[in-house]
This record gives C-alpha cells, structure tokens and sequence, in this order.
C-alpha cells in the first residue's frame, strides 16, 4: 500500500495504482481521493505519475499462426535430437572446434587431490607420535595410584 514516502516512480510501479489509473472503480477512486485527501503534498507527485502511467502504453502481441508452426517445430527437433548434437551444431555455427575435457583435465581435480594428500599426511604424521603427545604415561601414572 503507498504511504506518504512515495515517491512517483514508486506510484508508477505500484500496480494498484496503475490498475486505478487505467480501469478505475468506485472502491480505487475512494481510496485515492482519501489518500490524496491525508497527504495533500503527494497530490503533484500523482498527477505526474498519472499522466506517466497514461503515456506508457503496454501492447500485447499476438504470434502469428506461422511463428507459432515455426516454433513448434524448432520444439520438436530439440526434442528429437540427441543434446550433443545440438551442442556440436551450435558451437560449428561459431566456426569453433569442440574441445572435449575429460574429467581428471579438470582443474577442481588436481585441487582435490592436493587437498586429500596434504591431510593424508597430516592424519599420518599425527598418529605417528610425533605431533600427539604420548597418552600411554599418564594412563600408566593413573593405574599405579
């Protein structure tokens, strides 16, 4: 709903008031005369949106029976046609050859496998004893007391 922080590119989009503006009712004609009513120095910045509204024409387009036929068909050769093919036609229109990547070309690859190397590393090193301390002595000075 506006509120008096409206400004007239927030009435131009508000679609009640375009609706208003274009196929007013009674109910739409009361709430805007009370509004204008309660906040008389919005009054410039609707009439401007008004007549914003009222310039900006939305047509709508029907398709033709041919675009339709047209687009239906373009439809189901995509369907009909394997994806890769589609791809391959696309990129030969760019005059481009298809580069193929297989998966372990991939850069994310090598990353993972770095990643997985450094921790299997540390995983060793840690259950080695060198990095963790060695708990069997204090279990030892535990037992004996």
């Amino acid at each position: 709903m506006p509120n008096s922080d409206f400004t007239v590119e927030d009435f131009c989009k508000d679609p009640n008031f375009i609706h208003w503006v274009l196929s007013p009712t009674d109910e739409s004609n009361r709430f805007w005369q009370s509004f204008m009513a309660d906040f008389p120095h919005k009054v410039a910045d609707i009439q401007l949106a008004i007549d914003y509204v009222r310039t900006i024409r939305f047509r709508e387009i029907e398709p033709s029976e041919q675009d339709l036929a047209r687009l239906k068909q373009r439809i189901w050769n995509d369907i009909e046609q394997p994806a890769g093919n589609r791809i391959a036609e696309r990129r030969s229109d760019l005059n481009q050859p298809v580069r193929i990547v297989q998966w372990y070309q991939r850069p994310y690859w090598a990353a993972a496998a770095v990643i997985v190397l450094v921790m299997s590393i540390g995983l060793g090193w840690g259950l080695s004893g060198k990095f963790l301390p060695d708990l069997s002595d204090g279990l030892r000075q535990n037992s004996g007391d």
